[in-house]
């Protein structure tokens, strides 16, 4: 890829060779690494003694039929037991968050359900499902590192309600004293280094990856695609706006000259639109 051209279509932290693993793309492409992928969850669950991972997938999409809008997860981990996992990283806030999470919940536990459906399964095989969102903001602003969240009754907090559901928001912006290793991991994400053996490692594979002439080519063509969707999602909005304020002032009475100033459509297409409102 010309350096040229991305750096025409790109802002320089979003530059292929500034990537740190806050990038979702380049996070799912260094961290699915079987080795790298089991000691990331086991300093994100230290008490579950993770002993292996069975199966890693990245940008891993799941409906729930054929005409529903699905999920992608950035990374998407099944482990012995029956656990599976999604990691996402998140960047930027926003207010759905929370509701995102209990989509997410849901699309793990039909899907594994759906597998089991022919063998006469039962709602006791849904696995354990754990939601982990890696966060570059704090999303509570408590300044915590960690802020996990699991089912319980509201009128007695120490009754749980055991449904197999777990969602953890990492925040690599927390202030208060986190396990040392999970701290080493976060800063990282952010680009910081440390001595951290598995830190080191990470930053070695980070380089090899910046070197990937094939991954670089695959991240222009999503960012393109992305930058594409996001155009034509802005001309369609444009279009529908336009349209809409030529049929209110149709409606109104308003004349070709007018609606045309004002909406921006070309006077063929107001006669059109006036002949299928009358």
């Amino acid at each position: 890829m010309n350096d040229d051209i991305e750096s025409l279509i790109l802002p320089e932290e979003d530059r292929w060779e500034n990537l740190t693993l806050a990038n979702d793309f380049m996070f799912g492409h260094v961290m699915r690494k079987k080795s790298l992928c089991l000691e990331m969850m086991r300093r994100i669950l230290p008490g579950m003694n993770i002993s292996d991972i069975n199966f890693v997938d990245i940008q891993k999409t799941m409906k729930a039929g054929l005409d529903s809008r699905g999920v992608r997860f950035d990374m998407y981990i099944e482990s012995g037991s029956r656990k599976i996992y999604d990691v996402e990283i998140q960047t930027s806030r926003k207010p759905d968050i929370a509701r995102r999470t209990r989509a997410y919940h849901a699309m793990m536990g039909g899907d594994i359900l759906d597998k089991y459906r022919n063998e006469g399964g039962t709602y006791s095989d849904i696995p354990d499902t754990f939601v982990i969102f890696i966060c570059t903001f704090d999303p509570f602003s408590l300044g915590k590192h960690v802020y996990t969240f699991m089912n319980f009754c509201c009128e007695d907090k120490d009754l749980a309600l055991n449904d197999g559901g777990t969602t953890i928001f990492l925040n690599t912006c927390g202030k208060d004293k986190a396990d040392i290793k999970l701290k080493a991991f976060l800063d990282f994400i952010m680009g910081r280094e440390s001595e951290d053996p598995f830190i080191r490692t990470l930053s070695q594979e980070l380089d090899i990856a910046k070197h990937n002439a094939k991954w670089r080519g695959e991240y222009m063509k999503a960012v393109m695609e992305r930058n594409e969707a996001v155009a034509e999602g802005r001309i369609e909005g444009r279009i529908e706006t336009q349209l809409r304020t030529a049929r209110l002032m149709i409606a109104q009475g308003f004349d070709e000259e007018s609606i045309h100033a004002i909406s921006e459509l070309p006077v063929d297409e107001i006669r059109k639109l006036a002949g299928t409102l009358v």
